[in-house]
């Protein structure tokens, strides 16, 4: 009979270890701030704060038109990039915790993020942040303002806050908008222009009255949180309530006030008149422009009308007798 014994084999213990190396941290957003407006269109700056790495950190930056980024498609690119320089999506992986970039559309909203990308691999995103990029002159060229705000020449209730311009220094006179000439101002048939990209909210067309004096053409156009009201414009055939426009479409151009119908008098000054609104639709209390251009200039506002950087025509001077033109401190120019 075969026996057969147990034999006991003990083997060694093996102990895998797998270097397990932390992925980069979450990235902290610096400028823009969170819901920040009036964002330069040509030069903004994107910062954020630096993550620590035993190597090489990339930063990945992502900028999208809608919160949910779902032009992203998460491997590193966008489904629609950079298309007609309106920024659907953009992608950018850069060594530094700044950037800068050209955005496409004036007074519209983007989101933006970034995250960090080592060796060990792509770190977490950012909270996103919204921004709002800033609007732009509505006109080609030098401007200026002939009447508004709390110079002597100004405009009172409803009004307080408008701006009256033309695009010659020669039509800015001792009583504001003022016409040395008896010819037709060159601002008659300018274009205006729409500052940003927004909803036309509604439009008051020109005509005649009944003695045959020009009405004023109006236009309300809404941007993110605000709208403007243009007024004395003839509107574009294509601008209509509700309508959408971009940066830069002519809405209209400037109406003939100089004249009536049957060009026989000289009436008015021909002008660009503006209002800042802090609603949708044109409506509620104006505000003051301040930086809403981008700050350059700085179409500030005070009750205190000794203050002289102010956007109005001088005091009429009685011992002035040549109604010598006297020009704001810094014309506006696009």
């Amino acid at each position: 009979m075969r026996t057969f014994k147990k034999i006991l084999i003990i083997l060694p213990l093996l102990t895998f270890s797998t270097l397990v190396t932390a992925l980069p941290t979450k990235v902290s957003l610096r400028t823009p701030g969170n819901n920040a407006t009036n964002v330069s269109l040509t030069q903004p700056s994107f910062n954020w704060d630096k993550v620590s790495s035993s190597g090489t950190v990339y930063y990945q930056f992502v900028i999208s038109q809608n919160s949910g980024f779902t032009d992203f498609n998460g491997n590193d690119a966008c489904s629609d990039l950079d298309k007609d320089k309106n920024i659907s999506c953009s992608v950018e992986t850069i060594s530094t915790t700044t950037h800068n970039r050209i955005m496409g559309k004036a007074g519209f909203t983007y989101y933006w993020k970034v995250r960090a990308i080592d060796a060990s691999g792509k770190g977490l995103f950012s909270d996103y942040r919204p921004f709002t990029t800033q609007l732009v002159l509505p006109f080609n060229g030098t401007w200026y303002v002939c009447q508004g705000y709390n110079g002597y020449y100004t405009h009172l209730g409803k009004e307080l806050k408008a701006l009256d311009l033309v695009n010659n220094a020669a039509l800015v006179g001792n009583t504001g908008c003022y016409n040395p000439n008896s010819s037709i101002s060159s601002t008659t048939g300018q274009s205006v222009l729409s500052p940003g990209d927004g909803i036309v909210s509604w439009v008051s067309l020109a005509g005649w009255d009944k003695n045959k004096k020009p009405k004023t053409g109006s236009i309300c156009i809404a941007f993110k949180g605000l709208s403007i009201h243009f007024a004395n414009i003839n509107i574009s055939t294509n601008i209509v309530n509700k309508s959408a426009v971009k940066v830069n479409d002519v809405i209209g151009t400037v109406q003939n006030l100089e004249r009536d119908q049957n060009s026989k008098t000289l009436d008015a000054i021909s002008h660009l008149h503006m209002q800042l609104f802090n609603s949708s639709d044109c409506s509620g209390a104006d505000i003051a422009f301040g930086t809403v251009f981008g700050g350059n200039p700085n179409l500030t506002f005070s009750t205190d009308t000794t203050i002289k950087n102010q956007w109005a025509g001088r005091k009429p001077d009685p011992n002035d007798k040549t109604k010598k033109n006297t020009m704001p401190n810094t014309p506006l120019t696009k």
